[in-house]
């Protein structure tokens, strides 16, 4: 009790030990009174001209934190004319007002003559598009805008920015949306949109302390339009036609000063699902029901950790998709102290598939058949609903407070019913039919919370934080099939019910002090924990008759098991800045000790523990080689404990009699290394972009299935099998590593008046796994090159062409000759025109060819949606289309699965020709200078012969201990 009130004391007299005072000001534009975001704020002390400098944020705002004294205040931006004035910090807080810049004639002349809109700013290692170089319809989104940028491509639902996954979106440095990737960019007009920036975001505790901790999201930056940040804006839309197939829904967005509301809902028919896959899953195992069923032979890595928002991630459901989903989202500023963000979103989607696939193995020995076909029909029904906040709280000029907290709700209702064959070469081995049901519901909550103290030292700063996560989940499943086998001639049949409920929860405390040893660098103590239980309880019943049901316990599928994981790291960090911020370097080497402590309760009593000791490095090198050069060189050492369902020595039953798996408690953590090395570079006079990037990985000692199939009747890991029957387990093996590179070249054509980006990538991965006791190691190289070519000519005329390709090749080592190699080739082409009176077409086609898959599955096929329409009302704000959707009525949906020791092609039937009569009313009310319908326009309030931040700026590089 006396250390815990000694730690509260010390908390509470932080900000009186401090003595530092708020220096605070906003920066505008002389002529219009509108806010500068960008400009660089330097604060130089007199009369030893030690300086400091900030960024001003959204609104213009800039603050620093200063002991008293007498300063020179130096504001600059591009194309304006630099402003200084004297100021005195007293022993009080002092807000120097309105700075009103002036226009630089002769700046801006210099800029009109060059005449060209950069397509791309490097700033720091952050890759800033401008939007305006790349011209859009008015009806465009977020969405329609970034697939015509270099370095980012959307495929089948998922972002990718200079090869990596998006996994976050802001707006103006907001959350939108929380981490739901689409939800934004399928809902913010490109109209609005001034600038996307590319940027890596570190944790809350890196920002403030300058030190990176190795924890970055993929993350793309929206910063809208400075007339467009204030007025009401969105769409609303609805669309009738044949097989019943419809649309509604719609869009609102609220912007003014300090405060957004973004509204949003839909209901369709049409496989439209605008939010992330996330939110599809419902629960994403622990059932035995709803799906095609676990393949032997693969890999997980495990991963048992809590709290991310993408728990559940899945992409966007195959088959026909009934959707509705409606979500609400708000950030807010209320005085200079808190600011608050957050967003709900629930929807509800009911699927149903057709799936049929064709598996081979690619090891030989033993296996009493190598090769299985199925046919699945399957429906689902899922539910999400989703909440997350932000809040940020400014006790003091020294002091803040962060929180996000999380909650989501997910159930899923799954029916599925298959067919499966296997065989030997051409002979029938057996025969299963198969249904299963499963009823899911799963709860997840998580919070963060952050407290971030600066020291009147520049550059010495505290951050205290807590973790914390409840998880939770049940699962109802019933699974019953029937399999005949032959020569010789047996039937099985199986009918159980399973009940599991999963629970757990997790602490993660941490504690981080840094000290400036110079001007230009500084030392990091860290300390962070992890207190993580889980526990599974799976009961099993058989199936007697239709008056008793399933009411015969079966402990051989039941098992109670309980895992305890505590673990503890320590460590040290060091950072160094060179004075002309050409070289930031930042190193931290930490102690971990972690255990796994595992116990079965039940049916028998069973209890082991592990311990173990590693060092856990991260670094980061980055050089800024000028203003629009920048080399990132990355390492980060991860480890990865086991997940309770890897775990628990439990046999589970699928919706098929002959596969069973089952958990293995002697698992260990696997370690992970990963190396990130990246090139980029801007050519402002040519207003091109460059890109290159290469990531690398290698496990150690990573988590791989092993599957055992049976040729007679054995005991195999302690489960008794006959015939053909197999049986799948985690377990550890060494191996495993992959190397991936990503490639982007953009540039404009002025002659043709278009946007030109070529890419290319190439991957080697190696991954493990056993069948019947032979470990396969699976070598796979892949190649690909694509091009894309955008207009540039105007608004009214859109068109968007491009191709990509790509080679697969497979070997794998325990069938030397045997080999899978396969390609597909992508082709689209977009085109909006919009003509005389406001009449438009819209085309969309493309085509996939595929070469080198199992028979029957080489099919090549096109899906080409057409659509006119007619612009009403004098703004043009109404739309009536016709369209078509899939007019040869060729749509298709054909994937290659690759694993250690199996290679699956799966064809799964989609949504093919309907046509549809739809009306759209855009709302377009914008409050700010110049009132445009679309994002190319030049008027008096449409800065886009001017840069709004300078070429130097780099969000990252605010010096140690970031004032604002």
């Amino acid at each position: 009790m006396k250390i815990l009130f000694t730690f509260w004391l010390f908390l509470f007299t932080l900000p009186v030990l401090s003595q530092s005072f708020l220096l605070e000001g906003t920066v505008t534009d002389s002529k219009d009174n509108s806010a500068l975001p960008g400009a660089t704020v330097l604060l130089i002390r007199l009369p030893d001209s030690s300086q400091s400098a900030v960024i001003t944020d959204a609104t213009g705002r800039f603050a620093f934190q200063q002991i008293p004294g007498r300063y020179q205040l130096r504001i600059s931006f591009l194309s304006y004319q630099t402003a200084q004035r004297p100021v005195t910090l007293t022993n009080a807080p002092l807000n120097v007002g309105v700075i009103a810049l002036t226009s630089d004639t002769r700046q801006l002349r210099e800029v009109q003559v060059i005449g060209k809109t950069p397509t791309a700013v490097q700033k720091g290692d952050t890759t800033e598009l401008n939007a305006r170089a790349f011209k859009t319809n008015p009806d465009a989104s977020a969405s329609d805008l970034i697939q015509k940028m270099p370095g980012i491509n959307v495929q089948d639902g998922q972002v990718k920015a200079q090869g990596e996954n998006v996994q976050r979106v802001l707006v103006d440095g907001k959350e939108f949306f929380g981490d739901d990737v689409n939800a934004t960019l399928n809902n913010l007009p490109a109209e609005v949109i001034d600038k996307i920036q590319i940027l890596e975001e570190q944790s809350e505790q890196a920002k403030v302390s300058g030190f990176d901790d190795g924890t970055r999201v993929k993350t793309l930056n929206i910063v809208t339009r400075a007339d467009r940040r204030t007025g009401q804006f969105g769409r609303v839309y609805a669309g009738a036609g044949t097989d019943a197939r419809y649309q509604v829904g719609g869009s609102l967005n609220f912007f003014k000063p300090g405060q957004r509301l973004t509204i949003l809902g839909q209901s369709n028919s049409i496989n439209q699902q605008n939010f992330s896959g996330e939110d599809l899953i419902g629960v994403s195992s622990g059932g035995g029901g709803g799906g095609r069923g676990g393949r032997g032979g693969g890999g997980g890595q495990g991963g048992g950790g809590f709290g991310g928002g993408n728990d559940f991630a899945l992409p966007q459901l195959n088959g026909i998709t009934k959707t509705h989903s409606a979500g609400l989202n708000y950030s807010g500023q209320f005085g200079k102290k808190l600011e608050i963000s957050g967003s709900y979103f629930g929807n509800y989607t009911d699927n149903d598939a057709f799936e049929k696939s064709f598996l081979q193995y690619v090891v030989n020995q033993r296996l009493p058949y190598n090769s299985e076909s199925e046919i699945n029909n399957s429906s689902n029904q899922n539910h999400n609903h989703r909440l997350n906040f932000r809040l940020e709280f400014k006790l003091d000029s020294a002091n803040n407070i962060f929180m996000r907290p999380r909650l989501s709700l997910q159930g899923r209702d799954a029916l599925s019913g298959i067919n499966r064959i296997r065989s030997m070469d051409t002979a029938q081995v057996t025969e299963t039919l198969g249904q299963s049901k499963s009823n899911s519901l799963g709860l997840n909550f998580t919070n963060e919370f952050t407290f971030q103290h600066r020291f009147a030292k520049r550059g010495r700063t505290l951050s205290i934080g807590l973790g914390t996560a409840i998880n939770n989940r049940d699962v109802d499943s019933y699974n019953q099939s029937e399999t005949a086998q032959f020569n010789p001639d047996e039937f099985i049949s199986i009918n159980q019910r399973n009940d599991q409920e999963v629970k757990g929860w997790s602490l993660t405390p941490s504690l981080s002090y840094s000290e400036p040893l110079s001007k230009f660098s500084q030392v990091q103590l860290n300390y962070s924990g992890t207190f993580q239980r889980n526990e599974s309880d799976r009961r099993a019943y058989n199936f007697i008759d239709e008056e008793e049901g399933y009411n015969e316990f079966d402990p051989r599928f039941s098992n109670t098991f309980v895992n305890f994981n505590p673990q503890h790291r320590l460590g040290v960090g060091y950072r160094f800045r060179s004075q002309d911020n050409k070289i930031n370097f930042n190193v931290n080497t930490s102690y971990q000790y972690s255990e796994l402590n595992n116990k079965r309760e039940f049916p028998t009593t069973n209890s082991f523990s592990r311990s173990f000791n590693n060092v856990v490095p991260n670094a980061r090198l980055q050089y800024n080689i000028n203003k629009q050069k920048n080399f990132r060189l990355f390492y980060r050492g991860t480890t990865n404990p086991p997940t309770v369902e890897q775990l628990q020595d439990v046999v589970t039953l699928s919706n098929d009699s002959l596969r069973f798996t089952v958990g293995n408690p002697n698992l260990n953590q696997f370690y992970r290394h990963f190396v990130n090395v990246r090139y980029s570079a801007t050519n402002l006079e040519k207003a091109s972009t460059f890109f290159i990037g290469v990531n690398a990985s290698v496990n150690q000692n990573p988590i791989v299935n092993e599957t055992i199939i049976a040729d007679s009747t054995e005991v195999i890991f302690g489960v008794p099998l006959i015939r053909n029957q197999q049986i799948t387990r985690p377990t550890n093996v060494n191996g495993q590593y992959s190397f991936t590179g990503f490639v982007n070249y953009g540039i404009p054509v002025k002659a043709l008046k278009t946007n030109i980006n070529v890419d290319a990538n190439a991957g080697y991965n190696k991954n493990p796994g056993y069948l019947n006791g032979v470990l396969n190691y699976s070598y796979t190289q892949t190649y690909g090159v694509g091009l894309t070519l955008s207009s540039n000519i105007s608004e009214n005329l859109d068109f968007t062409l491009a191709s990509n390709g790509t080679m697969n090749f497979t070997q794998n080592s325990a069938t030397v000759g045997r080999n899978n190699n396969y390609y597909t080739l992508n082709n689209r082409a977009r085109l909006n025109w919009i003509f005389w009176k406001g009449f438009v077409l819209q085309s969309d086609f493309s085509q996939r060819i595929y070469s080198g898959l199992s028979a029957n599955y080489n099919q090549n096929y096109s899906l080409w949606n057409v659509s006119v329409g007619k612009k009403f009302f004098p703004k043009r704000n109404g739309d009536l289309r016709l369209s078509v959707y899939d007019l040869l009525k060729q749509n298709n949906s054909i994937q290659r699965n690759i694993q250690p020791t199996y290679i699956e092609d799966v064809e799964t039937r989609t949504l093919q020709r309907y046509f549809m009569l739809s009306f759209t009313y855009t709302i377009r009310q914008y409050n700010g200078s110049g009132n445009s319908n679309n994002n190319n326009s030049n008027n008096p309030g449409d800065r886009s012969n001017r840069e709004r931040r300078p070429s130097d700026f780099n969000p990252s590089n605010r010096g140690f201990g970031p004032s604002n």
